[in-house]
């Protein structure tokens, strides 16, 4: 027994080290990107065009338009944006044809004849994946125009902007009143 032990009336037992209880690191989140469950139970990761289909400008408008106040640094803006949606549809393009010229090789008569089932997914995928890039492509084609899917995001940002000046004059206003 220690002095200590002794003086508080500690028992021995005491003296041994407690066991900590353990936490499943499962409970917490990390800081990466979502993912979401494929057809066959795997997650996936968002591609950038899914990341910028969800993606509220908004708040990113209203900022801007409260901060600079100037249409200039809106049709920047608007530029930027519909500038990531193409970067976006043209790497969705080039995966899809990255993909395209992978199962093309096998399109064969005889892969058809000797592995018929195969054949038949291949072929419907390869038919998936071109119409997936005719869409695309019809997609980057509006976008440059600033149409198209990229257009609501455009409208939010544009929206927010307006709010965000809007509130900034109305500050500007009421403070020189006074």
């Amino acid at each position: 027994m220690t002095f200590f032990s002794k003086l508080f009336g500690i028992n021995s037992s005491a003296d041994q080290p407690v066991a900590e209880p353990q936490i499943d690191r499962a409970l917490f989140v990390d800081d990466s990107e979502p993912q979401l469950p494929d057809s066959d139970g795997k997650t996936r990761e968002l591609s950038t065009l899914e990341l910028l289909q969800k993606r509220n400008f908004e708040p990113e408008g209203y900022r801007d338009g409260h901060d600079t106040h100037s249409t200039d640094m809106l049709e920047l803006k608007l530029q930027t944006v519909a500038s990531e949606f193409q970067e976006a549809y043209r790497d969705e393009i080039d995966k899809i044809e990255s993909r395209l010229q992978a199962i093309s090789p096998f399109l064969t008569q005889k892969v058809k004849e000797t592995i018929p089932q195969q054949y038949v997914k291949m072929e419907s995928e390869f038919d998936s994946l071109s119409l997936k890039k005719v869409s695309f492509e019809a997609q980057l084609e509006l976008a440059r125009k600033k149409e198209g899917l990229c257009e609501r995001a455009l409208r939010n940002y544009r929206i927010g902007f307006i709010k965000g000046f809007s509130f900034w004059s109305d500050e500007n206003h009421f403070t020189s009143n006074l």
